[in-house]
């Protein structure tokens, strides 16, 4: 049961029957930035925003202009063709794609498959393919679980090259639901632009949420009523980013989700979840624990986590991924480590690529930046490694925040504290510009060279 005491009917995924490829519901109607735009049902698209090769080749489409950009979408549905939703950044930096993607991309019009990109925050991102049966089921599923239905209207503030930005367009138009884009506008425009409709479900980052935040402090505006629940993805939602949600908020559930471009939905809070977790896993999954010898271990200990779902991507369009793997059983594996408890919620601690062992002991960076989170005026956080000639690693903290919360000396005892000498960061940093990708993550890449000395 999904709520302990709200029992929702859900699909069987053995009779699930769903549609073959996207739809643009007729109740649907999008509008961008303050809603002076409304399209009713896909427009013609024009034509620089889409790059074409070959009859069963993937249509390319810019996500600079996002109306265009769906409009490219249904154009290539319409047309049973594979698509690829490219961020601008990408597409202004090349006149041409490279051949590589066109080679690359599963051929054939009869999987209705697309392409977007993983957001890339720890590695460069890469073209996720996916057929459109893995994200109908699940916008089936949501809207038994969240009632979501033509009446709702939602609101995404990222880029529609991006998984979170795009699933959640193309759900409130395979719902009938209206969409209001946010992208590529000020925080401020974004929430004056809120103010202005009756958004009642929005998807957004941790990262989103602050930015939300500090313009609604900003404004002197009332906060927004009308959201009834905010779905938050993309990295782990910490107390004080919640706590700015519910203020943003106050009567929506706000409803944490873990998963990743490759699995979508791994698992859901609820508003019965313990704090900490993740949620169960979302209907229809089986999540496993494995240690390095591949075998399952028990509740509380941290192993390896494995997947297996109705929801998972086709496979990797341009370039394999090391860390993401799978078994001859269906489950997969994206390189994330975690752990469950007795009542089978799922405690995420971090990438097994990010984990470091420092004096033989493993650390988990993001662990780290969970607890410099709650600190009262922390409003960003990382924590990186760098080479110890001893040790093997020590970490190095950077943090974004106004001067008036506690000195760096009193977070560093309270991390010693916290993780032992060892494993506590051995100085932190304050940054006035946090570096982020395009995709709305924090640059870990460039902090470790940061940290390393090797850019200033």
């Amino acid at each position: 049961m999904w709520l302990k005491d709200e029992p929702i009917p859900l699909p069987d995924f053995e009779k699930l029957v769903v549609a073959d490829k996207f739809r643009w519901h007729a109740a649907s109607s999008v509008r961008v930035g303050h809603g002076e735009k409304c399209l009713r049902k896909p427009p013609v698209p024009t034509n620089p925003a889409a790059r074409r090769s070959g009859r069963n080749s993937p249509i390319f489409i810019s996500d600079s202009n996002p109306a265009n950009a769906l409009a490219h979408v249904f154009a290539a549905v319409h047309q049973n063709r594979p698509f690829g939703l490219v961020p601008a950044e990408r597409e202004a930096a090349s006149n041409n794609f490279e051949p590589a993607f066109l080679a690359a991309a599963p051929k054939g019009s009869g999987q209705n498959l697309f392409l977007c990109k993983s957001s890339g925050s720890c590695g460069s991102p890469r073209w996720i393919c996916r057929d459109h049966k893995s994200w109908i089921r699940s916008f089936e599923v949501n809207a038994r679980l969240w009632g979501i239905d033509a009446n709702a209207e939602f609101a995404v503030f990222g880029r529609l090259g991006y998984s979170l930005s795009l699933f959640c367009a193309l759900e409130s138009l395979h719902h009938g639901a209206d969409l209001l884009l946010l992208s590529g506008l000020r925080p401020t425009v974004q929430f004056s632009a809120l103010q202005k409709r009756s958004v009642s479900h929005i998807y957004a980052t941790p990262t989103q949420l602050r930015q939300i935040g500090d313009a609604y402090r900003g404004s002197g505006l009332r906060s927004i009523m009308s959201v009834s629940r905010v779905f938050v993805g993309g990295a782990k939602l910490d107390r004080a980013t919640k706590e700015i949600a519910v203020d943003v908020f106050p009567q929506a559930e706000i409803s944490e989700f873990y998963g990743s471009s490759e699995t979508s939905f791994v698992a859901a809070t609820s508003k019965h979840s313990p704090a900490g977790s993740v949620g169960p896993p979302y209907p229809g999954n089986e999540i496993q624990i494995r240690d390095q010898s591949n075998d399952s271990v028990p509740a509380g200990r941290i192993g390896e986590i494995w997947v297996r779902s109705p929801y998972l991507f086709v496979g990797y369009a341009d370039r394999d991924s090391k860390d993401t793997r799978g078994d001859e059983n269906g489950f997969i594996t994206i390189g994330e480590l975690g752990y469950l408890d007795d009542g089978g919620n799922l405690y995420v601690v971090g990438r097994k690529n990010r984990m470091v062992t420092i004096a033989d002991r493993n650390v988990f960076p993001e662990l780290i930046e969970d607890f410099l989170l709650e600190v009262d005026g922390i409003e960003r956080a990382a924590a990186v490694p760098i080479a110890d000639r001893v040790r093997g690693s020590r970490i190095v903290a950077f943090v974004l925040g106004p001067s008036r919360r506690p000195g760096n000396d009193v977070i560093l005892n309270r991390c010693r504290k916290e993780f032992g000498p060892l494993a506590a960061p051995r100085v932190i940093f304050d940054l006035e510009n946090w570096p982020m990708l395009p995709s709305g993550k924090t640059d870990f890449q460039f902090l470790e060279q940061l940290a390393a000395g090797n850019r200033i």
